[in-house]
Order: C-alpha cells, then structure tokens, then sequence
C-alpha cells in the first residue's frame, strides 16, 4: 500500500486473537478483550498569570481486563487462580512458573490477513472474577468470568505484508 491511499474497511470487533504464553487454556476461551488504551497524564508549569499544562514523560496503559467462557472442569479459570495464588504464596511449592508472561494480540483485516500484532510485555494477573452458580433456573447457561492484567507496555509492530 502507498502512503497517499487509505483504507474504508471498518475494523470489526470479531478480527483479533489474543495468546499468552504459559496461559494455553485462557487463550483459547476467550470471548471479549479490549486493545487497552493509554495516557500521558501533564505537568502543571505555574506562573504568577496562569498555570500552563505541558505534557508528561510517562505513558500509563489501561489494565487488560479479559472476559472468557469457563469450561467444564474450570482449567482456564484455576490457570489464572493458580498462578495469583502461588504469587502470593511463594513457599509453596509449584510447577507453575512465577515469572511475569506476555502475550500477542493480531488484529485481522476484512479479508482474514494479520496486519498488525500487538505485544504486551511483563504481564502480571491482578484480578480474577468469581464463579456464579444458581438453582433457582431450569436453563443451562454456561458460565463467564474475568480476569484483570497490568503490563509495563505494549508494542505495536505492523506486519510485513501491510
């Protein structure tokens, strides 16, 4: 594409993906996620007149916060407790690696082609929504939960063929 066309495709909500390393079963079962945005909060530059804002020197991103289906057997969801609670729970011993994690979201162009993928670095979990059960219905409804992640950052990195 030269720099002097545009595109008047709209982005859909439903072309992305979104993959964490260590995380295969939250990966798969994920319903609605959010391409968290940023601030650069300002500074206050004072005067005997007036007070100037002037901009920052820090960029704070907006948590990832994950909505996702909750299987059977509950293992996406005691993916991300197990993980919080062995953070908090150091002595205990764990297979789970305690190390910060990231993940990789591809957003898709009308035509199904990735076109940008974005990295999120140093994941750490610090929120996990809790399980609703009720008698009070004959219905199946199949359960939904949450989940809240803070990062240092995010890359954007347009692909290649774009």
């Amino acid at each position: 594409m030269s720099d002097n066309t545009f595109s008047v495709n709209r982005l859909t909500r439903n072309r992305s993906t979104i993959v964490f390393t260590n995380l295969p079963k939250l990966s798969y079962m994920m319903t609605d996620w959010p391409l968290p945005g940023i601030d650069l909060p300002n500074a206050i530059q004072s005067s005997p007149f007036f007070d100037k804002p002037v901009y920052g020197d820090k960029l704070e991103f907006e948590p990832l916060q994950l909505e996702f289906n909750v299987s059977e057997y509950l293992e996406e969801w005691l993916e991300v407790f197990n993980w919080m609670y062995f953070l908090a729970n150091p002595m205990e011993k764990t297979d789970i690696p305690l190390e910060y994690i990231s993940a990789s979201m591809l957003l898709y162009t009308s035509h199904n082609n990735p076109f940008l993928e974005i990295l999120f670095e140093d994941i750490v979990p610090v929120s996990l929504g809790g399980l609703q059960f009720t008698e009070g219905t004959n219905e199946t409804t199949e359960i939904k939960s949450f989940a809240t992640f803070k990062y240092q950052s995010y890359k954007i990195i347009k692909r290649d063929n774009f």
